[in-house]
């Protein structure tokens, strides 16, 4: 050993992968921010037919909605009429019209409410995102149920034709996005598939 050689032995050296494999040393974490990478499930694509008419629904849904709010306060007084006309006897008219009021004003903020969910919804599922496919799938399925039952309630004719339009169109919603190129653009579910676990067939 020469004058002024370290006499400590080297550090070890992490050992490269077989050759030819492409290994190489491991460099530390990674961290996976979205389920689509870590199960392997490939970046959505173009954005299927399904999808677009889906999110064109949507928005159908909602002006559907805001139409009935403006019919709703522009008739106030038929739509007064009809729904008092169903009241049990000794029912203080003026406190149920004042109540009825208030409803149609809480509809009008709901509308705008529902508006820039809308909107976030639409995006997100323009994306894949599967969180955002299943509250749409609820939403559509609950608001088509809830047409029914507003079909078999004391409205005047116009407003009953609206709901059996948007109950249509809800139902268009839920069939766009239970089609098979719709479920497959969107992305697994994470709650299911492991990591490292491929979905491609």
């Amino acid at each position: 050993m020469s004058f002024g050689d370290d006499p400590r032995p080297p550090d070890p050296q992490p050992a490269p992968g077989p050759a030819g494999s492409g290994l190489q040393p491991w460099s530390g974490p990674t961290w996976d921010s979205s389920p689509r990478e870590r199960s392997g499930h490939a970046s959505p694509g173009p954005v299927p037919t399904a999808v677009s008419v889906a999110s064109l629904l949507l928005v159908v849904n909602l002006l559907l909605s805001v139409s009935v709010t403006v019919l709703a306060l522009a008739d106030f007084d038929q739509l007064a009429r009809v729904a008092l006309r169903h009241l049990a006897a000794g029912t203080d008219l003026r406190l149920a019209r004042q109540t009825f009021r208030t409803a149609l004003y809480v509809r009008v903020v709901a509308n705008v409410a529902v508006g820039v969910l809308y909107v976030f919804l639409i995006v997100r599922l323009r994306q894949g995102r599967w969180r955002v496919w299943r509250r749409m799938v609820w939403l559509s399925g609950a608001g088509a149920l809830g047409m029914l039952f507003l079909l078999t309630r004391p409205y005047p004719a116009v407003f009953h034709a609206e709901q059996a339009v948007q109950l249509v169109v809800l139902l268009g919603i839920l069939a766009c996005l239970l089609t098979p190129t719709t479920r497959a653009f969107i992305e697994p579910n994470p709650r299911r598939v492991p990591i490292g676990a491929s979905t491609r067939r």
